[in-house]
């Protein structure tokens, strides 16, 4: 469990380099060094299998690697998305970290999976999707991913969402190959999609843990990712459109 305590009133690089002065830095703990062991067994490894359990981060690499549990999560926001998108609704999904992974998945499935035919695709449904803390763009996470072992003309979603909006923080382990832009590019110029746009911010929030009482900065936090006035501000534009 945790406990929150204040943070700073604008999350800049001089309010971040106080906050790890002042919290213990978990860039630097066992969490941070198993998810870069995960990925990179799994860009070394290429399909996942059971040997990578032991570097794994357990929520992403059970998505990855179990089938009924992937199918699960997935369905999860299908559930909510497939009404909304029928209904007409502007529709704006923010995702962070594995939410990311199950996003992608649930659009490459909108996209090509025959049945999810009768989603109406005209007009991009999904107008922006804001991705915080995402893991996309790490080689072997892609390569894991719905579209992962696809023909190259059966890759990426398309015509599903308009604008892509990806903002990482500065040390966050799990969006340290920070750009979008780079890793899905073709996607923007095939016309899948309109824009892709990556943004840095610096996560300041800081917590109390209830059972050891330290400060804990952790660049990853949702939090953290939700506080920042980049954030906020996509949201805004998103609302005021």
């Amino acid at each position: 469990m945790e406990l929150t305590v204040n943070t700073f009133p604008k999350f800049t690089s001089t309010a971040y380099k106080k906050a790890l002065k002042i919290a213990e830095d978990a860039r630097l703990l066992d969490d941070a060094v198993s998810v870069i062991s995960f990925f990179g067994a799994i860009a070394t490894f290429g399909f996942l299998n059971e040997t990578i359990l032991k570097y794994a981060k357990p929520d992403m690499a059970e998505y990855l690697m179990r089938k009924t549990t992937g199918s699960a999560i997935r369905e999860r926001l299908q559930a909510h998305l497939v009404p909304s998108i029928k209904a007409g609704d502007d529709i704006m999904l923010i995702t962070h970290s594995l939410g990311c992974m199950v996003a992608y998945d649930v659009f490459w499935k909108f996209s090509l999976e025959s049945e999810y035919k009768d989603i109406p695709r005209a007009n991009n449904p999904v107008s922006k999707w804001l991705t915080i803390g995402c893991p996309l763009a790490e080689p072997g996470i892609r390569q894991n991913l719905r579209d992962g072992h696809q023909q190259k003309r059966d890759k990426f979603p398309r015509n599903v969402f308009t604008n892509w909006v990806n903002i990482w923080a500065q040390d966050d382990f799990i969006s340290h190959k920070s750009k979008m832009t780079g890793a899905f590019g073709e996607m923007r110029k095939k016309g899948y999609v309109a824009s892709i746009k990556d943004a840095k911010i610096y996560n300041c929030w800081i917590y109390k843990d209830s059972h050891s009482g330290k400060l804990i900065s952790n660049p990853h936090d949702l939090y953290g990712y939700l506080l920042s006035d980049k954030v906020s501000a996509e949201v805004s534009k998103w609302a005021r459109a």
